[in-house]
């Protein structure tokens, strides 16, 4: 878990049942590298994200999440 600028939030392997959150509200884009996608539920904000590739074509992906704040009116 990377955010946009290259600096690393988290670099390690989660065990099976394990979970981790991240609190990104300071960044506006944030890249995740999954290993093993089949093992894997992405959430963002408590709802599921898809990811890009079939887990069992495209097992390793990385997902970048881009977060465009509304303009101030």
């Amino acid at each position: 878990m990377k955010n946009g600028k290259g600096n690393a939030f988290f670099s390690s392997i989660l065990k099976k049942g394990e979970t981790k959150e991240f609190d990104l509200t300071k960044e506006t884009e944030a890249r995740v590298n999954i290993g093993y996608s089949p093992g894997v539920e992405l959430k963002v904000n408590g709802k599921a994200v898809d990811l890009p590739f079939d887990s069992s074509k495209q097992v390793r992906q990385v997902v970048t999440i881009q977060y465009q704040p509304a303009e101030a009116q």
